[in-house]
C-alpha cells in the first residue's frame, strides 16, 4: 500500500477524491506516485513515448472519473491502473495493425533511444553487435502474444506473479506459465535452448 508524506495511503486518497473534497491535489498525489513506474511499463509495451504518454493520462483520466463509484476489490489502485493502461495499449496495438494491414499506417521504426546506448567508450564493431542484440531481443519481445509480452515487461518491472495476474487477468499459475513461455520464446529466438 502506497502512503504519501501526509500519511494518506492510495485508498484514502481516491476516498477524498470520491468526497469532492481537494480533487485535484490528491489526484496530483496519485499520479506522482504512480505515473514513472506506468509509463515505463506502457513505454516498454508499445515502444512509442507519445502513445504511452496519451496511455497514462487516459488511465489517470479513467480513475479521476472512477473516483466516486471505486471500490476496493482487493486490487490496488496501481493493479488497477495498470490494468485499465495495460488494456488500452492493447487496443491501440489492435488498431494500429489493423491500419497497417490496410496501408494507412507505416510499420514503427527502431526507438531513437536505441542509439543512444552507454557504455564505456565500445568500439564500432562491439556497438554495432550492442545494437543488434538489443534489437532482436526487443523484436523478440514485440513479437510475442500480447499477454506473454505483458506479463514479461511486468516482471522485468518488479511486479509479482499475483500483480501481473491482476492486472494482465488470470489465476497467479496462469501469469507464471505467461512468464515461463515468453521466456522460452525468447530463448529459442536467440538460439537458447532449454537444458
Amino acid at each position: 500500500m502506497s502512503v504519501d508524506d501526509e500519511g494518506l495511503s492510495d485508498a484514502e486518497l481516491i476516498g477524498q477524491m470520491a468526497r469532492g473534497e481537494d480533487v485535484d491535489t490528491a489526484l496530483l498525489r496519485l499520479i506522482e506516485r504512480h505515473e514513472r513506474r506506468l509509463y515505463m511499463f506502457i513505454l516498454r509495451q508499445t515502444n512509442d513515448a507519445m502513445v504511452a504518454e496519451e496511455v497514462v493520462s487516459s488511465a489517470f483520466t479513467a480513475l479521476w472519473r472512477k473516483a466516486p463509484t471505486w471500490k476496493h476489490a482487493g486490487a490496488s489502485v496501481s493493479t488497477w491502473l495498470h490494468r485499465v493502461a495495460l488494456n488500452e495499449a492493447i487496443d491501440r496495438n489492435r488498431w494500429h495493425k489493423l491500419r497497417q494491414h490496410i496501408g494507412l499506417a507505416e510499420t514503427n521504426a527502431i526507438p531513437d533511444w536505441l542509439s543512444n546506448t552507454e557504455s564505456p567508450e565500445p568500439t564500432p564493431e562491439q556497438r554495432q553487435i550492442q545494437l543488434d542484440e538489443l534489437r532482436n531481443t526487443l523484436d523478440a519481445v514485440a513479437r510475442l502474444p500480447a499477454k506473454q509480452r505483458a506479463a514479461l515487461l511486468l516482471a522485468g518491472a518488479g511486479h509479482t506473479s499475483a500483480d501481473i495476474a491482476g492486472i494482465v487477468g488470470g489465476s497467479v499459475k496462469a501469469a507464471e506459465q505467461l512468464l515461463v513461455r515468453a521466456r522460452r520464446t525468447i530463448r529459442n529466438t536467440k538460439g537458447v535452448t532449454d537444458e
